[in-house]
C-alpha cells in the first residue's frame, strides 16, 4: 500500500494506468505511459521506466484519480476468479462509493473494508458470485485478511467449490489462529463434504474454544452429532439388512 503518493513514489501493478492509457491514446501518450512496465512481483518494489517524463506523467496520473492516494493491488489474487480489467472497476466503484459518502482518505485498507462490505450485501441478496468477485478484490488490496477469506470461504462454500473454501479457510487461520470463525467455516465445508466428525473435531470445536459463547457455532456441532448418528444407524441396518439376507 502507498500511502499520499508524491509523483516520484514507487507503484505496484502497471495495470492500474490501464484507464488512464486509453484516455490518451489520441494525444500519443499512451505509448510513453505503456513504456513504464513493471519489473517482477510487488515485493521487489521495482519502479517504473525513468525518464524526463516520468514526474508528468505520475502527476497526470494522479490528477486522473481526482488527487486520490495510489492504491496497490495484487492482480495476482484476482486470478481464476474474475478478469483484472472487471476488478479495477470493482475497485474504483468502491472509491467513488467511499467518495461519495464523504471520504476524503483512500488507502488500501478502507477501499477493502468498503468491497468487503459490498460482498457482505452481495450474500445477503443470495448474489454469490458477485460476492466472490468482491471479496476478492477486497484480498487483492489486503491479502493478510483472516476476515476476507473466511467470508470467501463461505461463498465458495455455499455453491459447491468446495477445494477454493478448504483453502481459503486455511488461508484465514494461517493469517489469524485465534479467529474463530475461520473454524466454524473450515467445520462448514466439512459438514457439506458429509464429512460429520471431521466437522466437529477441526472445525466446529476448535471455533468453541475461541468463542464459548456463540450459539451458532453450538448448534453447528449439534447439527454434524446428529447426521453421525444418523450415518451410523443407517450403516448398522444396512448390516443387518446383509446379515438377514445371508441367512
Amino acid at each position: 500500500m502507498v500511502d499520499n503518493a508524491s509523483p516520484t513514489d514507487e507503484f505496484c501493478g502497471q495495470e492500474l494506468l490501464v484507464d488512464f492509457v486509453e484516455s490518451h491514446q489520441a494525444s500519443g501518450e499512451a505509448n510513453i505511459l505503456q513504456g513504464m512496465a513493471y519489473q517482477g512481483n510487488c515485493p521487489t518494489r521495482k519502479p517504473f521506466a525513468t525518464g524526463s517524463f516520468k514526474d508528468q506523467f505520475y502527476r497526470k496520473f494522479r490528477d486522473s484519480l481526482h488527487d486520490k492516494d495510489i492504491l496497490a493491488i495484487d492482480y495476482q489474487m484476482l486470478d481464476g476468479v474474475l478478469q483484472q480489467r472487471k476488478g479495477h472497476q470493482l475497485i474504483h466503484k468502491a472509491v467513488d462509493e467511499l467518495e461519495g459518502s464523504g471520504c476524503c482518505e483512500f488507502n488500501n485498507y478502507n477501499v477493502a473494508e468498503s468491497l468487503k462490505s459490498q460482498g457482505d450485501k452481495a450474500m445477503g441478496s443470495n448474489q454469490t458470485s458477485n460476492a466472490i468477485q468482491l471479496y476478492t478484490c477486497a484480498l487483492a488490496l489486503h491479502g493478510d485478511s483472516a476476515t476476507y477469506y473466511a467470508d470467501r470461504a463461505a461463498a465458495f462454500t455455499e455453491i459447491g467449490e468446495y477445494n477454493e473454501a478448504f483453502e481459503d479457510c486455511l488461508a484465514a487461520i494461517h493469517f489469524d489462529p485465534k479467529y474463530w470463525n475461520a473454524y466454524n467455516r473450515l467445520g462448514a465445508v466439512y459438514y457439506a463434504l458429509g464429512k460429520y466428525s471431521e466437522a466437529i473435531e477441526k472445525g466446529f470445536k476448535k471455533a468453541l474454544e475461541l468463542n464459548p459463547d456463540n450459539a451458532s457455532i453450538k448448534e453447528n456441532i449439534q447439527m454434524a452429532v446428529q447426521k453421525l448418528g444418523r450415518g451410523l444407524r443407517e450403516r448398522e441396518h444396512n448390516q443387518q439388512r446383509d446379515e438377514d439376507a445371508t441367512n
